[in-house]
């Protein structure tokens, strides 16, 4: 386990458990997402708007659609 400084904790910003298998599945998610910006987003979201979203920010350039699946990665997370 370790503990974590930032957003999600209870009552807003504070301390809060991290699992290694959670980190190391937010790790694969992002190198995933650096390699194929769509693919990281739905294994995060599924098929919802972000999803969509990247796949737009994609075919307009891949730096847009890279940044957009870190995001929403470590948005979820």
């Amino acid at each position: 386990m370790i503990v974590a400084i930032g957003p999600g904790a209870v009552g807003g910003f504070g301390i809060r458990a991290v699992h290694w298998r959670d980190l190391m599945g937010d790790l694969l998610r992002i190198i995933i997402a650096i390699l194929i910006p769509p693919l990281g987003v739905f294994l995060t979201v599924g098929l919802r708007g972000p999803f969509w979203i990247n796949i737009v920010l994609s075919l307009l350039g891949y730096v847009p659609g890279i940044v957009h699946a870190v995001w929403v990665i470590a948005k979820r997370s």
